[in-house]
């Protein structure tokens, strides 16, 4: 699923370091709260997010805290255009409530892995919908709709 190396060309910016962000257990305490009702597991808001009134893309990766090697990047999005918020609220969104993205992050924690975020700035909604589409023509995010003409696992999963 997707095993994008760290060193992609896409036209700006660079990738921050990969965040753990939710866990699928509640009641943490201390850097975690637990997600909204209906949701399962935990977030943290993430100590190296962006600003506010940042655009940029972000990538969401699955882990198995048991297995090093049971990593996949499963999403890819952009932020900062009309219908979505500047780059640091929509990854919260995202922590919060699961956004358009719900059941795909509740069964990701319910069979116990983390999502970890990573992201790249940029100067505004055109670059960041550039790199956006670049990455989505170039790899296969099981999450991703569009320019994904391949299903992963995880995602027929979730389709049964």
């Amino acid at each position: 699923m997707c095993p994008i190396p760290d060193d992609v060309a896409v036209p700006v910016g660079e990738w921050s370091r990969w965040q753990k962000l939710m866990v699928p257990e509640k009641g943490l305490g201390r850097d975690y709260k637990n997600r909204n009702k209906g949701n399962h597991g935990s977030y943290r808001e993430g100590r190296y997010l962006p600003g506010d009134g940042v655009c940029g893309i972000y990538e969401w990766k699955i882990a198995n805290p048991e297995v090093e090697e049971d990593s996949y990047i499963v999403y890819l999005g952009s932020s900062c255009n009309e219908e979505n918020a500047p780059l640091r609220n929509r990854i919260l969104q995202y922590c919060k409530n699961g956004s358009h993205k719900k059941k795909e992050i509740n069964y990701s924690l319910r069979k116990g892995y983390q999502l970890y975020v990573r992201y790249r700035e940029f100067e505004g909604n055109d670059e960041a919908n550039e790199a956006e589409n670049y990455l989505l023509g170039k790899y296969n995010y099981a999450w991703n709709e569009h320019n994904n003409a391949i299903r992963e696992p995880i995602r027929q999963d979730l389709q049964d």
